[in-house]
C-alpha cells in the first residue's frame, strides 16, 4: 500500500511529469503497479516498497496518470461486498465508524475496533472513500509522514488528497473526478512565459537561463533525471491558475522550486504554495500561524526563492508564499 508520503510524491507528470519518476498524487500508475479492484484495500508495506521509491523522490518526481500530479497508486487487494459505508481491509470489511482497517504485525490489513487503533504498528484506515464519512467531509489522507493515515475530514482541513473508489463509492466534489483511487480535476497546462501558456500535447515547461520550452511528460521526466546537473526546471505549474479544481500549485518537498504540481493542498511545512498575490496566501496564513495577526501579515506572495544553482532554473514570473 503506498503510504503517506509516498502519495504525496512526485511533481508534475500527473499532472505531468516531472521530478525523476516515481507519481500521484507521483508514483506508479495503478496500471504500471500492479492493478487494483475498485474496492480494494492497501497491499502489505513490502508490497508498496517494492514498486515505489521513499517520500523525498517521490515529491520530486511526476506521475503518468492520472493528470494530478502526485503518486495515485492506491494499489488495493480485492475485498467483496460493496464499499459504501464499509472498509476494504484484505480479504474482509471493517465496519465504516466503529471499526479500522490497520497493518498489524507480518504485514497483515485485519479490522479493530476504532478504540484499539493505537494497536496498530503502522498505517491506519478510518474510510476509503466519503461515504463512510459525515455529510461536508472526505474521505482524505493526511499529511503526516510518520505513517500513513486516511481518515473523515474537510477537504480544507489536514487533507492532502481525497480518496474515492469506481463504481458505486460516492461521488468526487464538484469539478472533480475519481481516478485511480482519488479526485482529481481535469489537467491543464502550464504557463511557460508571460502571456504563454503550453499547448495540451506539450503541457510541461521545462525553464532554462530565462526561457521556458513546452514539451510533453516523457521529455519533462528525462530533463527531470538529471534537472541539477543541467541547471533547468521542470514544471507542471507556475501560476496557480494552471491547476483546476480548486487544487494549488506546490513546488517540491525536496528540490524547492525546482520542481512544480498541481496537488489538492501543499504541504506547508515542506513545500511551499505558487502565488500571484498576497490575497492567494491567506488561506494558507491562516493555517499556519491559527489567526495570529502579526505572523499572518509576514506571509507574502514574492518570487520564488532562486539562489546558487537555482539561479538559471526558476521562472522569474513564478512567485510563493513565504
Amino acid at each position: 500500500m503506498l503510504r503517506g508520503p509516498h502519495l504525496l510524491a512526485l511533481v508534475a507528470v500527473a499532472f505531468a511529469c516531472c521530478e525523476p519518476q516515481q507519481p500521484a498524487a507521483v508514483a506508479p500508475s495503478l496500471e504500471s503497479s500492479g492493478g487494483a479492484s475498485p474496492r480494494g484495500t492497501p497491499r502489505s508495506d513490502a508490497d508498496a516498497d517494492a514498486g515505489v521509491s521513499d517520500a523525498a523522490e517521490a515529491a520530486d518526481v511526476a506521475a503518468d496518470s492520472p493528470p494530478t500530479g502526485l503518486d495515485l497508486s492506491l494499489v488495493r487487494e480485492a475485498a467483496p461486498g460493496p464499499t459504501q459505508g464499509s472498509i476494504a481491509c484484505g480479504k474482509e470489511r471493517c465496519k465504516a465508524g466503529s471499526e479500522v482497517c490497520a497493518l498489524g504485525e507480518g504485514g497483515r490489513w485485519r479490522c479493530l475496533k476504532a478504540s484499539e487503533k493505537s494497536q496498530a504498528s503502522a498505517s491506519v484506515w478510518e474510510c476509503d472513500e466519503a461515504s463512510d464519512c459525515q455529510r461536508g467531509q472526505s474521505c482524505c489522507l493526511s499529511f503526516a509522514s510518520a505513517a500513513e493515515w486516511v481518515g473523515c475530514a474537510e477537504p480544507k482541513g489536514n487533507c492532502a488528497l481525497e480518496l474515492c473508489i469506481e463504481g458505486d463509492g460516492a461521488p468526487c466534489r464538484a469539478g472533480l473526478e475519481c481516478k485511480q483511487g482519488a479526485c482529481v480535476p481535469p489537467r491543464k497546462p502550464a504557463t511557460c512565459g508571460p502571456g504563454k501558456t503550453c499547448p495540451a500535447k506539450s503541457p510541461m515547461c521545462v525553464y532554462r537561463a530565462g526561457k521556458g520550452s513546452c514539451v510533453d511528460d516523457e521529455t519533462a521526466r528525462k530533463r527531470a533525471e538529471n534537472a541539477q546537473e543541467s541547471g533547468v526546471g521542470v514544471y507542471a505549474c507556475t501560476r496557480p491558475s494552471d491547476c483546476g479544481g480548486g487544487w494549488k500549485c506546490c513546488t517540491s518537498m525536496s528540490d524547492g522550486a525546482r520542481f512544480t504540481r498541481c496537488g489538492h493542498a501543499c504541504d506547508s511545512a515542506n513545500t511551499m504554495q505558487v502565488c500571484e498575490r498576497d490575497l492567494d496566501c491567506k488561506p494558507l496564513a491562516e493555517a499556519v500561524c491559527g489567526g495570529e495577526a502579526r505572523c499572518m501579515k509576514n506571509i507574502k506572495c514574492q518570487p520564488a526563492p532562486a539562489d546558487g544553482d537555482l539561479a538559471s532554473a526558476v521562472p522569474g514570473w513564478m512567485k510563493v508564499c513565504r
